[in-house]
């Protein structure tokens, strides 16, 4: 686990991407080559709890997993009292 070398306190976490990798792997009795994508990530514990951050990095999993879900509307839309929302405008064509 990496620790992170700033102390600003504005990033709460920060992602790295690696070079793609081939790797060994067994699927079904037989090896093949499978190509992995590393990431690395940095959080910084004072901006929330450990229990955040396991909810949030098991829900990044499913989604990685499976991406299609993203593309479905979410069942409901809290919205943070006092604060002022707007729908954004259709562009002109």
């Amino acid at each position: 686990m990496n620790h992170h070398i700033y102390n600003f306190g504005n990033v709460g976490l920060f992602f790295g991407m690696g070079t793609s990798e081939r790797v060994a792997v067994e699927e079904n009795g037989t090896i093949r080559l499978k190509r992995f994508l590393p990431i690395g990530i940095t959080a910084d514990e004072r901006v929330c709890s450990g229990a955040h951050y396991a909810r949030f990095f098991a829900d990044m999993r499913k989604y990685l997993d499976h991406p299609e879900l993203l593309e479905q509307p979410p069942a409901a839309v809290r919205f943070d009292e006092g604060m002022a929302y707007h729908e954004p405008k259709p562009k002109k064509a």
